[in-house]
C-alpha cells in the first residue's frame, strides 16, 4: 500500500503540489493525468524519495523520506527520460541486476517479450541506443525485478 499524507512542494514561487493525499491498495492501478506542470512526475519522485516534500509519502507503511533503503525495496522505477548512461548496455544489465538481486537472464527474457534482443545490443553504449529501445531496456529491468510497486513515469 501507498499512502500519501498531507504533501506539498514548491519550487520556487511555482506551487508543485499543494495539500496532496492518497492512498493506493495493493492491488489497484492508478494514473496521474494532467496538464505539463501539473506536478505528475513531482509526486511520482516524491514516492521515490528522488525529491523532498512536505507531508509524509509512506510504501508499505514506512516512510520513504526517513527509511528510504528499506521502503524503495518493494518499488521499480521507469523514467520518462532515459538518463544518458555511457556504459555499454551489458554493464548496465550487469549493475542492475547485481543490485536487485536478478539474474541477467531475467532481465534479458523480460527485454525479449518486449521485443529488445540483449545479446544484439550487449556492447552497445546505453545512450546509443534508439529512445525505444532504452525504454524498453528500462521496463526489462524494472519488470524483472518483480516489484510490489512499479512507477512508470
Amino acid at each position: 500500500m501507498i499512502e500519501i499524507r498531507h504533501v506539498s512542494k514548491s519550487f520556487g514561487v511555482v506551487r508543485a503540489l499543494d495539500d496532496v493525499c492518497l492512498r493506493i491498495e495493493p492491488g489497484e492501478r492508478v494514473g496521474f493525468v494532467g496538464a505539463n506542470g501539473s506536478g505528475k512526475t513531482t509526486l511520482m519522485r516524491a514516492m521515490l524519495a528522488l525529491v523532498r516534500v512536505e507531508g509524509e509519502v509512506l510504501v508499505g507503511g514506512v516512510d520513504v523520506a526517513r527509511k528510504p533503503e528499506l521502503a524503495l525495496r518493494s518499488m521499480a522505477y521507469i523514467p520518462q527520460v532515459a538518463p544518458p548512461i555511457e556504459a555499454p548496455v551489458r554493464e548496465v544489465v550487469r549493475a542492475i541486476a547485481a543490485l536487485r538481486g536478478v539474474p541477467d537472464e531475467v532481465v534479458a527474457t523480460r527485454a525479449r517479450r518486449l521485443g529488445l534482443d540483449l545479446g544484439r545490443v550487449a556492447p552497445t553504449r546505453f545512450r546509443d541506443l534508439s529512445g525505444g529501445m532504452r525504454q524498453k531496456l528500462l521496463a526489462a529491468l524494472a519488470l524483472a525485478s518483480e516489484a510490489q510497486v512499479l512507477v512508470c513515469d
